[in-house]
């Protein structure tokens, strides 16, 4: 009992680790790979940020293109549309009902990333752009990562990405 315990334990904790450490796992090495994600889905359409890591971008469309060939083309492109509103509108996932979703999400979410750090307020909104603005300046000035001053998830959200995007876009 106690090595079934030990060997889920060890698996689970180098899993969590192998994602944490993926290549395209954070910051705008993911929004490459969404961006790449919806590129696919709009049939190589150059959707490619000012900050672009081209490896993520390569795999989001060739996982794209993956999913697209294993799928049922006009539900899963329903699918993502709906995950790609969400991750743009809330900035926060819900329960994916399919992979179709969950990668249209992943597109929505970097759609949101880059669009605040870009200042594009057409597709993050105001608020989410000035909250992150907000996060980089807090962090640039020492302070902790609190947004709690903000009033909706999304806010909240983009505050935090600010924060966190500081120290690599000065």
């Amino acid at each position: 009992m106690k090595i079934q315990f030990l060997l889920v334990s060890f698996f689970m904790a180098n899993f969590a680790f192998a994602w944490n450490t993926s290549p395209c796992g954070n910051s705008y090495y993911w929004d490459s790979y969404g961006r790449g994600l919806k590129s696919a889905f709009l049939e190589g359409a150059n959707t490619r940020a000012q900050v672009n890591d081209e490896g993520c971008y390569q795999l989001g469309i060739n996982a794209g293109k993956n999913l697209l060939s294993s799928q049922n083309n006009e539900g899963c492109k329903r699918s993502f549309s709906e995950g790609q509103r969400i991750g743009i509108v809330y900035g926060s996932m819900n329960n994916a009902a399919d992979s179709c979703y969950a990668s249209g999400y992943t597109a929505g979410l970097a759609d949101l990333n880059i669009s605040a750090r870009e200042g594009d307020t057409s597709i993050a909104g105001s608020k989410c752009v000035s909250a992150y603005r907000d996060g980089r300046r807090a962090y640039q000035q020492n302070l902790s990562n609190d947004p709690s001053s903000y009033e909706s998830v999304k806010s909240r959200y983009c505050y935090g990405m600010g924060w966190y995007n500081a120290p690599l876009f000065n």
